[in-house]
């Protein structure tokens, strides 16, 4: 009966919220594609507020499938073939490091002074769990 108490715990451990973590401070690797969405949404709302950027287990390909799940205001490619988008107001752009690059970015366009601001790191491969 001890051994079924202590299965059912650490199953349910996972459910227990974090103490003084929120969903934009902690590092999270969530498992279906609505939680990251959602944790995009909150991010890029408080884009002007964070600290330090978001990190987020996706490809570049599944990066542009998800901001396009955001439905943003206005999307559109920049001169070097960047994705830019507008969400909440606020325009943000889309790139990587080039070509082999593991890892992209949402980089959030600061319309004070034009400087671009790290948002979302999309880290390589998404893991699977089959």
């Amino acid at each position: 009966m001890r051994s079924a108490i202590l299965r059912l715990f650490l199953l349910a451990l996972p459910l227990l919220p974090s103490a003084g973590h929120t969903p934009l401070t902690r590092r999270t690797h969530p498992s279906s594609p609505a939680v990251v969405v959602e944790i995009l949404r909150q991010t890029l709302r408080a884009a002007d507020t964070l600290s330090r950027s978001v990190v987020l287990p996706a490809s570049f390909d599944e990066a542009v499938d998800l901001i396009q799940n955001l439905r943003p205001q206005e999307i559109m490619l920049d001169g070097e073939n960047r994705l830019r988008f507008q969400y909440s107001d606020k325009w943000f752009l889309h790139a990587d490091k080039g070509p082999g690059s593991e890892q992209s970015y949402i980089l959030y366009e600061c319309s004070a002074d034009g400087r671009l601001a790290p948002v979302v790191r999309f880290t390589g491969r998404k893991r699977r769990n089959d």
